[in-house]
């Protein structure tokens, strides 16, 4: 994660928007991604 925050703050401002513009949109497709495999999950457990 360190290195992370060193590469955003060696970055220009423009790319520095959109990196963290996408970086903000993989964490929250990440995010959905755990809270529909939650939903499957509990889905299953009930057969």
């Amino acid at each position: 994660m360190r290195q992370l925050e060193h590469q955003i703050k060696t970055l220009p401002e423009r790319e520095k928007l959109s990196f963290l513009l996408e970086t903000k949109k993989v964490t929250e497709d990440l995010i959905f991604a755990k809270q529909t495999e939650g939903v499957e999950f509990r889905k299953n457990e009930k057969r």
